[in-house]
């Protein structure tokens, strides 16, 4: 009986979506809630193509669309924007934002970003619904620099000169979104 309880409170948990997925519910139906979510999907990258909105992220299944339907409703709204396929680490994430500060990155099967703690910490800071946002990546790395210890013009010129980029940089809504797919 115990067993029992179990499986059915875990299905009492499930999400509409999944009971949908899950269940006896028609072919029709499954295509029609996808066509659904993907539109809505669509919307939410246009606004951030606009500006409006920082920044989404997507998970799912592989298959189902996501990465089509994000750059197909960024190609519709003239939007220019880098592609990250296949890995990225923490500092890689860093440095991308910091690169394309003033653009749109999809993050696309970067599926162990997910798994690292340091990393959603990174993507929860560049997708913060404040205008301004702080992104840090305090860890000792010879690729970054802290901003506060640049006793010299000379010395930002000889750090910059390596490709080493600031530790703590500041993003802002009009020059900045994110826009992070996960298959």
């Amino acid at each position: 009986a115990g067993k029992k309880a179990q499986k059915e409170t875990r299905k009492d948990s499930q999400s509409e979506i999944d009971q949908i997925f899950n269940g006896e519910t028609l072919l029709k139906d499954k295509v029609k809630l996808l066509d659904e979510i993907m539109e809505d999907i669509a919307d939410v990258t246009k606004a951030v193509a606009m500006g409006n909105v920082n920044g989404l992220m997507l998970s799912g299944k592989a298959g189902t669309g996501k990465t089509h339907t994000v750059t197909n409703a960024l190609d519709k709204a003239k939007a220019q924007y880098n592609v990250v396929t296949g890995s990225a680490s923490t500092s890689g994430i860093v440095k991308e934002l910091f690169k394309h500060n003033n653009g749109i990155i999809v993050f696309d099967d970067c599926d162990s970003v997910f798994d690292d703690q340091e990393s959603r910490n990174i993507f929860k800071a560049a997708l913060d619904t404040k205008k301004a946002r702080t992104v840090s990546y305090k860890k000792q790395n010879p690729a970054f620099y802290d901003p506060d210890k640049v006793t010299s013009p000379e010395q930002l010129e000889a750090y910059e000169a390596e490709g080493r980029i600031p530790n703590t940089f500041e993003l802002d809504r009009k020059s900045t979104r994110l826009n992070s797919s996960h298959l």
